[in-house]
């Protein structure tokens, strides 16, 4: 959020963010942009593809970045990179150096392009991330595998 208001002194934009269904941290984000003075439009997650070409850079934050560039994330994302994708708009994934994990662990990689973790994958990503870094959130059913 500190990027955006510093971004904002050097140029205009308007911020659009995804509601974020089913639990709307969306409307909280924007709550708190709009409290910055950023212009800000909520849309509904389904309007994701339709607005996409209408914007110059994707950005979302991560659970986690893995070893092999690989993205846990929240589910949603992984349609937002593939509409960035197919409007050659910039995708970038923002998060912490603190979320960085060593483990490339070949159980999250499948043959599609996302993977949703069942409970052995969560249970042996878990251990290993703890392991590593010490990271005690088990991942939850609504975190999906960008790749």
């Amino acid at each position: 959020m500190q990027f955006l208001c510093e971004a904002k002194k050097k140029r205009s934009f308007q911020v659009f963010i995804a509601e974020g269904a089913p639990r709307y941290q969306g409307h909280a984000l924007a709550k708190e942009l709009v409290a910055r003075d950023l212009q800000t439009t909520v849309i509904t997650d389904s309007a994701v593809f339709a607005m996409i070409s209408r914007v110059n850079m994707v950005m979302v934050g991560a659970h986690a970045v893995m070893a092999n560039g690989g993205v846990i994330a929240p589910v949603g994302h992984h349609m937002v990179a593939l509409a960035a994708h197919r409007h050659a708009v910039p995708f970038v994934v923002l998060a912490a150096s603190h979320k960085d994990c060593a483990v490339l662990t070949t159980k999250l990689i499948l043959n599609s392009s996302m993977a949703f973790p069942i409970k052995e994958i969560i249970e042996d990503f878990t251990a290993k991330c703890e392991l590593y870094q010490g990271i005690n959130k088990i991942m939850k059913s609504d975190q999906g595998y960008i790749s």
